[in-house]
């Protein structure tokens, strides 16, 4: 019992390394960057949707509002994160500690998750009907997007040469 224990946490230090370390490079990409709070994703939204100059504003004032909570509460997540790798493979882990360590990471990821959800709800209340109908069907595409890309990436992986017709993504 004790060794699955101390895989399942193991298993959870590697996600939650991997975690922070897509989180540092993500803000390492600035203003400017991919993603919910990154300027060239807001950019887009707007001219796909059509968004009035008072709905720009609105919005680019909720995810401001989001930025900066993240900021706070990312703040601390590497020492975390690096705590967290140091007590599970130090020489005697204690277990308890670790568990505890994994019980407040797990209480600050669900509060980030509730934070993003009251960002889109109140996102949500700015756009028409029309706009949020043409919202679903961007994130649809995005969607296959992500879909083919994940298909080529395990293509590549296994050795196996693009499907015909297929662009090559550029690295």
């Amino acid at each position: 019992m004790k060794r699955k224990w101390m895989a399942a946490v193991a298993l959870v230090a590697v996600a939650a390394l991997t975690f922070g370390t897509m989180a540092y490079a993500k803000r390492q990409r600035g203003p400017g960057g991919m993603g919910l709070l990154g300027g060239r994703m807001l950019a887009h939204m707007e001219a796909r949707l059509k968004l009035t100059p008072e709905q720009s504003q609105q919005v680019k004032g909720i995810l401001e509002a989001q930025r900066n909570k993240m900021k706070e509460r990312l703040g601390g997540g590497r020492k975390e994160h690096s705590a967290l790798a140091q007590a599970i493979f130090s020489d005697n882990p204690n277990l308890e500690a670790i568990r505890e360590q994994v019980t407040a990471m797990q209480k600050q990821h669900a509060q980030v998750l509730e934070e993003m959800v009251g960002t889109g709800l109140e996102i949500n209340k700015v756009l028409t009907s029309e706009q949020r109908a043409e919202l679903q069907q961007a994130m649809a595409e995005h969607k296959q997007v992500r879909e083919k890309m994940r298909e080529r990436l395990q293509q590549r992986r296994e050795g196996k040469p693009p499907a015909p017709g297929t662009p090559e993504t550029p690295e």
